[in-house]
């Protein structure tokens, strides 16, 4: 772990990972204050479809520790973010962040592409749950699949159909 800078100083952040959930993004960040670094979750109160991984933010520090809900026999989101070497954590209100730039690897750039083609997905005029359908199986990205559509899959005996990605979509 790594001293915290003090609330309200300026940090730059690169995002690694993107997890869009309902109302909100989650995000792992390389993060830079001052001449402190550390990796961070941040989540994001809005769908900003700007931030790619690759992407640089400037942000003002109010970080916290990642630290369970103290209930009995949950998860143990704690120690599982260490394992990411996460340890530290910030919620940003919608439009209290910058986008500076971006800052791209090998890795940033095959997951923008796949994040653009799903949101190309998104935004044709064809149905939802045909969205799902086409992200799940031709990116292998289940996590925009939601709990109905699966459990028509599963009901029927087909929820192995959402298991095929890459080359198993490629050879049909």
């Amino acid at each position: 772990k790594v001293s915290m800078p003090e609330d309200g100083t300026l940090c730059y952040a690169r995002i690694t990972e993107i997890t869009p959930k309902e109302n909100a993004l989650f995000l792992i960040a390389d993060i830079e204050c001052d001449s402190t670094h550390f990796r961070a979750e941040l989540t994001v109160a809005t769908h900003d479809y700007r931030l790619r991984e690759g992407s640089v933010i400037a942000l003002l520090s109010h970080f916290e520790p990642v630290k369970n809900m103290g209930n009995p026999d949950e998860f143990d989101y704690a120690s599982y973010m260490a394992r990411k070497g996460v340890y530290y954590r910030q919620f940003i209100p919608k439009n209290n962040y910058l986008l500076i730039g971006e800052r791209h690897s090998f890795l940033t750039y095959s997951r923008n592409l796949r994040r653009n083609l799903s949101n190309k997905i998104l935004e044709s005029p064809i149905s939802p749950d045909a969205q799902q359908f086409l992200i799940a199986v031709l990116l292998g990205d289940k996590s925009v699949v939601d709990k109905d559509c699966f459990s028509n899959f599963t009901e029927v005996g087909l929820a192995h159909v959402l298991a095929l990605r890459g080359m198993h979509a490629a050879i049909i």
